[in-house]
């Protein structure tokens, strides 16, 4: 028998050990199943920001050409283990290359902006 802390007498018996067993098993296997999503999620990520950036890198030359309102962003050292700054950036990236790339299809009649 083995006294807790003023809860009272508790026999650690095969059954309750077992399911102390079954419990941290299934805590494991939602924490593997966690970390496996979070670096799906991670990959992801990277993947949209380099695309983004590639992007934004092709549009960047037509910038000064087109007449538009906004200057170009302008992206200094980020610290890519915070997740906030990097998705602020590619936010703006992405936001940029779209109205650069509606502005190139509106003025060459490639699409009709709705």
């Amino acid at each position: 028998r083995m006294k807790t802390n003023g809860v009272g007498d508790i026999e650690w018996n095969r059954d309750v050990l077992e399911e102390i067993q079954a419990s941290i098993a299934d805590e494991k296997a939602e924490v593997k199943i966690a970390k496996s999503a979070n670096e799906r999620l991670g990959e992801l990520l990277v993947g949209i920001r380099q695309g983004s950036n590639g992007l934004f890198n092709r549009l960047l030359p037509f910038h000064s050409t087109l007449f538009l309102a906004e200057e170009a962003p302008k992206f200094g050292d980020i610290d890519l283990t915070n997740a906030t700054q990097v998705a602020s950036e590619v936010l703006e990236v992405i936001q940029f290359t779209e109205k650069t790339l509606g502005k190139i299809l509106s003025e060459i009649g490639g699409i009709r902006l709705v």
